[in-house]
């Protein structure tokens, strides 16, 4: 199981991308059944489109049938029509970029794992470890507005940020 992520920083939005070979169709009416580690939020405001399946291998992508969640677990109903087999390497798109998407673990890692199994399989598989960072602050600068000995002085700090900072949030310096 492979997971990628659209944005890797701690607290904020993500598309994930899961990709897994299948050993057993789930079949119409069956279901893939992804839990998420301690700290992933937004999953309960989830909706069928905000998740697609793809079957890579067959070339066929759908809106996923259902969607239910407890907890940190998250089941995607296999959707109708979408022809799988044994063997055939499934996508499932999480988050799609106009939608709900999922949250990220507040606290950075680099050892974050999620397990998926489907109906017909019932023994979860865990996926590749994956990071969550901290928003970096790069390429910062400091200029003094009024080099004058023994008098105020004004400065302007400018930086570039990986996290966007909306209103009422700051960065330590």
């Amino acid at each position: 199981v492979s997971v990628n992520l659209s944005n890797q920083n701690a607290g904020e939005d993500a598309v994930y991308t899961i990709s897994f070979t299948l050993g057993t169709n789930p079949g119409n009416g069956g279901s893939y059944v992804i839990t998420f580690p301690t700290g992933t939020g937004n999953l309960g405001n989830l909706t069928t489109a905000d998740i697609e399946v793809t079957n890579v291998t067959g070339g066929s992508d759908k809106v996923a049938d259902a969607v239910s969640v407890n907890g940190t677990e998250l089941t995607i109903g296999n959707p109708n029509g979408l022809s799988t087999n044994a063997g055939n390497l499934i996508q499932i798109v999480i988050g799609l970029v106009d939608g709900n998407q999922v949250t990220n673990p507040s606290t950075e890692g680099t050892d974050y794992t999620l397990d998926a199994h489907t109906t017909a399989e019932t023994n979860d598989i865990t996926s590749e470890a994956y990071t969550i960072a901290v928003a970096e602050m790069t390429a910062a600068t400091i200029t003094l507005g009024t080099p004058t000995v023994s008098s105020p002085a004004t400065y302007q700090f400018e930086f570039t940020s990986s996290k966007q900072v909306d209103a009422g949030e700051y960065f330590h310096m």
